[in-house]
């Protein structure tokens, strides 16, 4: 009986056919090639600064921060409010400064410099390196034009501070070498807001690149480079900022724009790990605002973009012909002439 009942026994299919096992792979290798969305939100990139803030001109309606009222050191961006009241102070800026040893100390300690001691500089070329390059000895030589020593000059920004209404901002030295000098992102936010609306200073924090030549030694050159690397590569209006480094603070920087959809922004970023994780905490979350919706694309510039790049293919297009052209012309010339046979004439009996 237990023979009989194996004989009949009926045999088991396989669960999947050869014919159905076809689609299943290609849905497993579909899954497998588009990631969750929980996976794709951490691959996106983080924004590592310790406090940020992206907020509107005006200050009415922030689109992003963090610790935005946490009180910081912040560095270099002193300089902003040393700037602000040294142009209240009515700066000359056709006049003549000498850099002093009181300068080569209060800028001791800090970034390298090429305003050397003895050098005689036109104020105007002081301000450009004070935003540009943030050359400490330019603030205490801005100062001295003004008639204000570096006390005076710390006591002149920690009233303009007041006056201001900035609670949590504090200065010790006008360069931002000590790390005592503290505010929050917002207020930092404030004090660049008052730096874009002076034309002068909006004027010299949008240059790129400035060379000047000092009064004296004659032969001697300079050249600064923008440190704000927005001004060099965002497609948007940049209207200004500064940079800021020290061991406390970290990297930060601050700067203005205006973005489409949006309008006018201040944006700040303190206490970052390097030179360019600043930057790209800020292209961060400019990346978030697009995805919302709130940053449209600027369909202008994309559309002049493409102009500029339709002219460089077709300027490429015609060099290659004319240096093709020129080619066979040289090939033409190498080749050997030939010549007809010379006819000899024979003495015929």
């Amino acid at each position: 009986m237990v023979v009989t009942m194996l004989l009949s026994r009926p045999k088991l299919r396989p669960t999947l056919r050869p014919k159905t096992l076809v689609p299943s792979l290609a849905l497993l290798v579909l899954i497998t090639a588009f990631p969750a969305p929980a996976e794709a939100r951490r691959r996106r990139p983080k924004v590592r600064s310790k406090a940020v803030l992206m907020v509107s001109f005006d200050g009415r309606k922030v689109y992003h921060q963090r610790h935005a009222t946490k009180v910081r050191s912040i560095a270099s961006l002193s300089k902003l409010m040393a700037v602000l009241v040294v142009m209240d102070h009515k700066l000359k800026l056709d006049a003549i400064t000498t850099i002093s040893a009181v300068d080569v100390k209060v800028g001791s300690g800090g970034c390298r410099t090429r305003l050397l001691k003895g050098m005689k500089v036109h104020n105007k070329d002081l301000l450009y390196a004070a935003l540009l390059a943030s050359d400490n000895r330019s603030i205490s030589a801005l100062g001295r034009a003004v008639g204000l020593s570096t006390r005076q000059l710390v006591a002149a920004m920690n009233a303009r501070a007041r006056k201001m209404k900035l609670r949590h901002t504090r200065f010790i030295d006008p360069v931002g070498i000590n790390h005592g000098n503290v505010s929050t992102a917002y207020e930092v936010a404030k004090i660049l807001r008052q730096a874009v609306l002076h034309p002068l200073l909006q004027k010299v924090m949008r240059t790129r690149n400035y060379y000047f030549r000092p009064v004296w030694p004659k032969r001697r050159s300079i050249n600064y480079h923008n440190t704000n690397a927005l001004v060099h590569r965002l497609r948007f209006p940049v209207y200004g900022g500064k940079t800021g480094f020290n061991n406390r603070a970290g990297y930060c920087f601050a700067s203005a724009m205006r973005l489409p959809g949006v309008g006018p922004v201040l944006a700040v970023f303190l206490g970052s790990s390097s030179k360019t994780r600043r930057f790209a905490d800020f292209y961060a979350v400019l990346d978030r605002l697009k995805r919302r919706g709130t940053v449209r694309s600027n369909r202008r510039v994309a559309r002049v973009r493409r102009r500029k790049r339709n002219r460089k293919r077709i300027r490429r297009k015609h060099k290659r012909i004319r240096q093709s052209q020129r080619r066979k012309v040289r090939k033409q010339k190498r080749r050997p002439i030939k010549r007809a046979p010379q006819l000899y004439a024979v003495d015929e009996d």
